[in-house]
């Protein structure tokens, strides 16, 4: 399957201008969280070396759940594809942030790119759940950042290694940008 069609999954003459752009932008969203969640589990998979498949297999269920609601879209299920998207991407980051690492390796930052994703997959009429989803990402962001200790995050940890903590930071940072470019 190529990208084109997997962009343009569940996108029909019958549909409005703007339901089809933010479909497209859905699809979008969820191809670039796929990338995302693979490259986060190679390498965790690389560089944990403590818990070593822990990471991606907690990754693995929602880079599948992220990748299933462009098959949502394409079956014209989209509020399913939407609720799924708009779930599963902040919660994976939720998860391993708030159990393994905290705010050691950057993580932290993708909700605030996270906050976005209502704005530009949800219609102007759903405003109040663009604004309640955009606050509860800011809240994750500083909560993460600033407040919270996860609970399995050992002195041992590899993830306190300087070169590590760079390594997930850049790419955090970086992949921050390149979707936000992208999109």
């Amino acid at each position: 399957m190529n990208l084109r069609k997997l962009i343009y999954a569940g996108v029909s003459s019958d549909k409005d201008l703007d339901f089809s752009l933010r479909l497209q932008l859905a699809n979008i969203s969820a191809i670039l969280g796929v990338i995302s969640n693979i490259g986060f589990s190679i390498l965790f998979l690389i560089l944990d070396t403590k818990g070593k498949l822990i990471l991606p297999i907690i990754n693995t269920p929602f880079g599948i759940l992220i990748g299933y609601s462009i098959y949502l879209n394409h079956i014209k299920k989209f509020t399913a594809s939407r609720i799924i998207l708009l779930i599963s991407i902040p919660t994976v980051v939720l998860t391993t942030t708030f159990l393994f690492y905290g705010n050691l390796l950057g993580a932290h930052y993708f909700f605030l790119l996270f906050s976005m994703l209502p704005f530009i997959i949800l219609p102007y009429s759903q405003k109040h759940y663009i604004l309640i989803y955009f606050f509860i990402n800011l809240f994750l962001f500083y909560y993460i950042g600033f407040v919270h200790n996860p609970p399995l995050l050992t002195p041992d940890s590899p993830f306190y290694n300087l070169e590590v903590r760079e390594t997930f930071q850049k790419t955090s940072i970086g992949s921050c940008f390149t979707i936000l470019a992208l999109i």
